[in-house]
């Protein structure tokens, strides 16, 4: 744990922090927080602020992360799946392949056989790596697993063979980042007979 003290005059301060957990203590009886999960604005009137930051979760999560040893390498925001050896590969669309029980995304990049952090909390959004990072407009769309092993996409599979599995709802996409932000609530929707 790192902890980052500003002192500041009334009026406004951005507070810029590359962590995903930001824990605001103020002692004040009024105070704005609004967390993207990438910055943290704080605007309050007082004289100073303490801002805790704790750099153990990715973007997104609150607290320590689960861990597993990967099969495969991997890339922050890559869609994983458990193995008959519980270890993690990449999920896909693609029925046959049985591995499109999406469980979690990757915290982190990680070399095979190595151990990473694991995205699995519902309640938070966590970064999802997608072909082409998707416009800010697509914001509040669904976004569903695809036959590309590991990625997600906003369009459900239609190829027969195929899964249609719900991943969640985009939240943080800006057009530039490959593994923008998404609210991350799986479920099984339908398998599409071949």
């Amino acid at each position: 744990m790192s902890e980052v003290a500003v002192v500041v005059d009334p009026g406004t301060v951005a507070v810029e922090v590359d962590v995903s957990v930001v824990e605001v203590l103020v002692d004040v009886q009024s105070v704005e927080v609004v967390v993207d999960a990438q910055t943290v604005d704080v605007v309050v009137d007082v004289a100073s602020i303490d801002v805790v930051v704790s750099a153990t979760a990715p973007r997104g999560q609150v607290g320590d992360l689960p861990t597993a040893t990967t099969a495969v390498a991997l890339t922050r925001g890559n869609l994983v799946t458990l193995n008959a050896s519980s270890q993690l590969v990449l999920a896909t669309a693609v029925f046959a392949a049985g591995r499109w029980d999406v469980v979690a995304t990757a915290a982190a990049d990680a070399l095979a056989l190595t151990t990473v952090g694991l995205n699995v909390d519902s309640l938070f959004r966590v970064p999802m790596l997608f072909d082409t990072p998707p416009p800010a407009s697509a914001n509040g769309s669904h976004v569903f697993l695809s036959a590309t092993p590991g990625v997600a996409t906003l369009t459900p599979p239609t190829t027969a063979g195929n899964a249609i599995f719900l991943l969640g709802t985009l939240a943080g996409a800006d057009g530039a980042e490959a593994a923008p932000l998404a609210h991350f609530r799986p479920q099984f929707i339908a398998y599409k007979p071949a």
